[in-house]
């Protein structure tokens, strides 16, 4: 089994994880009716944890198609079955294992929780299927998520792109950068297209409805941060030196950088085309960081290695921790007492449950998700390590 190492990628995850969770922090202290700075700081209220999302989105894009078109260039032809298999080994048992945990042990966690009257609901057969059908996103469309798992709708978009991406690589050929190109722009402008047949041509209510569902589907279904990371992988695979050359200079990969960051911190999401302003920018800064023997960054250490690698977990697991340390912490403090001491608050809320996300994660990773890693290798023929 041949492996590809690209430096940087399990630092670029931890990233985007830590961000969900600090995102999520706001979040569900708002669900809970605990002071929050949701809507009173920009960084909360606009990009946080969504831009950490986007990230996960453009490094799984370009990681899975470098690896499909590496395989596709040595054996001629890709091993869909594998491919599969591979997938899930390395997806379901997480994914399937905290849909059990949420129902057998954190169904009583939602109590007192607006937002989280999901287990009255005449929807929950409903939303069971879509969940375990990988269609979360589809169930957040419609208001049916499941109560700790919201944020599970990511997962679902991932396995949607993938069960027809190789398929694509393998048969395409020569054409897949068009493919690519073609899903990045035309995901980005369907739903802005819809919105302006629908607000200059009359429909019955019932297309009219299908018509925005339809929108708000492409708007939530990032296919179109996947097939830019895709692009840049392409771009280097094929060796487009021209290009790269002006992508991995200095004064670009420091400009974007610069840009990339001071955007995120500052909460600036643009009224068009902001998902999409900055999936182009994650792109190149992760490019630089895989590929480029001078990155201006490295984040290739120990610490940020083992924490990108059981990123998986902590996506999967924060949401969980979070709710049980704000749980704790509110039946220890005053609600009163909790908005007038906000500082020092929070310097409890975020450490623990930082720190518990991490130690879920870590023995989830040791313990359970590692037999499943190593089964997955037996269907590598090349993987990224």
């Amino acid at each position: 089994m041949d492996k590809i190492h690209f430096p940087g990628l399990n630092g670029l995850r931890f990233i985007a994880a830590l961000s969900v969770i600090i995102g999520h922090v706001e979040l569900i202290k708002s669900d809970y009716g605990i002071y929050n700075f949701e809507k009173s700081i920009p960084f909360f209220s606009n990009t946080s944890g969504h831009l950490g999302v986007i990230l996960f989105f453009v490094l799984s894009g370009f990681l899975i198609t470098y690896l499909l078109l590496a395989e596709k260039g040595k054996y001629k032809k890709i091993s869909i079955k594998k491919f599969y298999i591979r997938r899930i080994l390395r997806i379901w048992p997480l994914y399937f294992l905290i849909l059990l945990v949420i129902f057998l042990l954190f169904s009583l966690l939602s109590k007192g929780a607006n937002s989280y009257a999901f287990f009255n609901s005449k929807n929950i057969i409903l939303s069971i299927i879509l969940y375990v059908f990988f269609l979360p996103n589809l169930a957040s469309q419609f208001g049916m998520w499941i109560p700790l798992g919201s944020h599970l709708w990511s997962i679902g978009v991932e396995e949607q792109f993938y069960l027809i991406w190789p398929v694509m690589v393998n048969y395409v050929r020569k054409r897949i950068l068009l493919v690519l190109v073609l899903i990045f722009v035309g995901v980005s402008l369907f739903p802005h297209l819809i919105d302006f047949v629908t607000n200059h041509i009359s429909f019955n209510p019932g297309i009219f409805l299908f018509l925005k569902q339809l929108s708000k589907f492409f708007i939530i279904a990032k296919f179109n941060s996947m097939a830019m990371g895709g692009i840049m992988a392409w771009l280097y695979y094929s060796k487009k030196k021209s290009i790269l050359k002006i992508l991995q200079h200095h004064v670009v990969e420091a400009g974007v950088f610069i840009l990339a960051f001071l955007l995120w911190i500052l909460g600036y999401m643009p009224k068009y085309f902001g998902d999409e302003m900055y999936t182009i920018l994650f792109s190149i800064i992760i490019l630089n960081m895989a590929t480029s023997p001078r990155t201006l960054i490295s984040l290739e250490n120990r610490l940020f290695d083992y924490l990108g690698k059981i990123s998986y977990g902590l996506y999967v697991y924060h949401w969980i921790s979070i709710v049980i340390i704000l749980l704790i912490i509110r039946n220890v403090i005053p609600t009163l007492e909790i908005a007038q001491n906000a500082l020092q608050y929070n310097l409890i809320i975020y450490p623990t449950a930082i720190v518990l996300t991490i130690g879920l994660s870590a023995l989830s990773y040791e313990f359970y998700e590692k037999w499943f890693l190593k089964l997955k290798k037996r269907y590598s023929k090349i993987s990224s390590g």
